[in-house]
């Protein structure tokens, strides 16, 4: 009987965890069409296939769904926002490229967002952690032989460099193909890398 009891509750604890990352996807995909201020519990319950009594045994409110459907992708970001392989320009744009070309336009819309929802200011701030943190790991090779003040810069230069805003100018703005973009970002990166010899 305790068997039973036990295999009862693991079997309702593992629903309780797929209804909640179901939830947290929801807003996700909602986000992607819908201003985060706007998305509304009875859209998030219907995309995640619940009911809105459903999102308050998970959540205690709207804005803490959204905030922490946030943070899930942070951790997401953080997780598939992989270093490259070597340390050449070509490899770091190529992973830039690929994690761009994934969720760019998703990046590029929640920042545009942060006056309409607060609670992407600490959104952003964890953005730009990622990216500094990134940059630090990718471009150590270069960085590790300047003096802190020039590697401090550098590395300034290397986030704002890196950052979706670039891909975007050139692939939307711009209407650049991928390898174009590729092109002009190695030989950008590679003037900024060059100058701090």
């Amino acid at each position: 009987m305790k068997f039973l009891m036990s295999y009862r509750a693991s079997i309702q604890s593992e629903i309780r965890e797929l209804t909640h990352k179901r939830i947290l996807d929801a807003v996700w995909h909602l986000s992607l069409d819908v201003w985060l201020d706007e998305i509304t519990l009875s859209q998030i319950a219907d995309r995640a296939n619940v009911s809105v009594q459903t999102l308050f045994r998970h959540f205690d409110s709207r804005d803490v769904l959204i905030e922490k459907s946030l943070e899930n992708f942070i951790q997401t970001i953080r997780d598939l926002r992989s270093d490259t392989l070597d340390v050449s320009v070509q490899s770091i744009v190529d992973t830039l490229l690929n994690s761009y070309e994934q969720n760019g336009n998703w990046f590029f819309r929640l920042q545009s967002q942060e006056n309409r929802f607060p609670g992407l200011a600490k959104w952003n701030r964890a953005w730009q952690e990622i990216q500094l943190e990134w940059v630090q790991r990718n471009f150590s090779v270069y960085l590790q032989a300047l003096s802190p003040i020039n590697q401090q810069e550098l590395e300034q230069i290397l986030v704002g460099m890196t950052d979706v805003h670039f891909w975007k100018v050139y692939r939307h703005d711009l209407g650049k193909s991928l390898e174009e973009t590729r092109q002009i970002w190695i030989r950008v990166l590679r003037a900024v890398l060059l100058s701090y010899r």
